[in-house]
């Protein structure tokens, strides 16, 4: 009876609203680490000038979000980073499709990508800087370069992925080449294609980052180097760990969007 009732009772609501497993433990293992650090420089096992105080983290973080500092530069960043992965996305799947599909394409532009690719984009930075200028539309260039490879990548091998044997029965019902693309190989290819924007979200605040790093008067990269000047260590790990809160959460964004539109898959 009672797994009758059990197999009766409605789901639960806002079963979606559950926080992964796997992030509960790296915050415990986080607190863990930050407890022995705040030990540590308080007993002055570890250097003050060298690693700050957790607690003096949190202070300054505090005060940044409280005085809207922090709040301000984070937003500049934001949109810097979630501009480029925009434009990646865009960019990538429109060029693996043509890569894919078009033999010559594959030939005569994929070998310079992976070229691009494999250039440190540090060294491609100044080039926009100087191309773009100092505004946000350097600093959106440089992470859509850094976005635009996983998306590409995925994309082209999700499209090859796709079993030939849909391919092969579309054809023989009299399916155009873009028929296809559109009913087969792309919705075949979207695990692959989520999988790339995964990537590229994480990617993308770096993409911001190094770009403010080599020249801005705002950003989360602008305070890190500002707070460096001026050995305020504190205030350069609170811009630090805004960062990294924004990339994890644009990361899981990315991932709660590809478990609720794949749900075949998941």
């Amino acid at each position: 009876m009672s797994n009758v009732a059990a197999a009766e009772a409605p789901a639960r609501p806002f079963r979606w609203l559950r926080v992964p497993r796997g992030l509960l433990t790296a915050a415990g293992v986080v607190f863990a680490a930050l407890l022995l650090l705040e030990i540590g420089t308080r007993i002055g096992v570890v250097p003050r000038f060298l690693i700050p105080q957790p607690s003096a983290v949190l202070v300054a973080l505090f005060e940044g979000l409280a005085n809207g500092h922090l709040v301000y530069h984070a937003g500049v960043t934001t949109f810097e980073a979630l501009s480029g992965f925009a434009i990646a996305c865009v960019l990538g799947l429109v060029l693996a499709v043509l890569i894919a599909e078009v033999r010559l394409m594959e030939r005569a532009v994929y070998p310079w990508l992976v070229a691009i690719q494999a250039t440190p984009k540090i060294a491609l930075a100044p080039l926009f800087i100087i191309w773009f200028g100092f505004g946000v539309s350097s600093k959106i260039a440089v992470a859509t370069m850094i976005c635009l490879f996983p998306v590409l990548v995925t994309t082209i091998t999700g499209l090859h992925a796709t079993p030939p044997g849909l391919i092969e029965t579309a054809r023989s019902m009299g399916a155009s080449r873009w028929q296809v693309l559109r009913y087969i190989r792309f919705p075949s290819a979207l695990p692959h294609i989520f999988a790339g924007f995964s990537l590229a979200s994480v990617f993308a605040f770096t993409g911001a980052i190094v770009g403010e790093f080599i020249g801005a008067s705002a950003g989360l990269g602008h305070l890190v180097l500002e707070a460096n000047s001026r050995i305020r260590l504190d205030e350069a790990f609170a811009a630090l760990i805004v960062v990294a809160l924004l990339g994890l959460a644009f990361f899981y964004a990315i991932d709660f969007a590809s478990r609720r539109l794949l749900t075949w898959k998941h």
